[in-house]
């Protein structure tokens, strides 16, 4: 009897300190996409690549862009119990976000560290998505 509460303790304490439920997420990155640092990037389209996604990007009438990135924190279950270190987590983590995200633009590359490493997962619970501001300089 004594072991099965042990046990059944134990259980409990691993419950309670590794998120085993992994959750995904969305985000805005909105900005103004420069030519030669100073001239709006007007009407024209640059290519986004976010991991195995490519997409084509288009600036309004005054240089302005939306970008939508999906992000995922998987579930930890995917790991073996002995193997939980820290480094284990952030490698696990990152094979499923990308560190960088890149922009395009006729040969010119513009490459931005993802804001994925900032959340924190009282974050993720809000109703209305996170924005982030970032202008672009080709």
């Amino acid at each position: 009897m004594k072991v099965l509460i042990t046990i059944s303790v134990l259980l409990i304490n691993l419950y309670f300190t590794i998120p085993f439920k992994g959750y995904r997420g969305v985000y805005y990155i909105i900005g103004t996409a420069y030519i030669n640092n100073s001239n709006p990037l007007r009407n024209k389209e640059f290519q986004l690549e976010y991991g195995r996604n490519i997409e084509r990007i288009k600036t309004n009438r005054i240089g302005e862009f939306i970008v939508k990135i999906n992000f995922e924190f998987p579930c930890l279950s995917g790991i073996r119990s002995e193997r939980f270190t820290k480094e284990n987590i952030e490698r696990f983590t990152n094979s499923f976000n990308p560190k960088y995200i890149f922009f395009d633009y006729n040969g010119r590359c513009i490459e931005i560290e993802i804001y994925f490493y900032i959340f924190k997962e009282k974050d993720i619970n809000l109703i209305e998505p996170l924005k982030f501001n970032h202008d672009l300089k080709f």
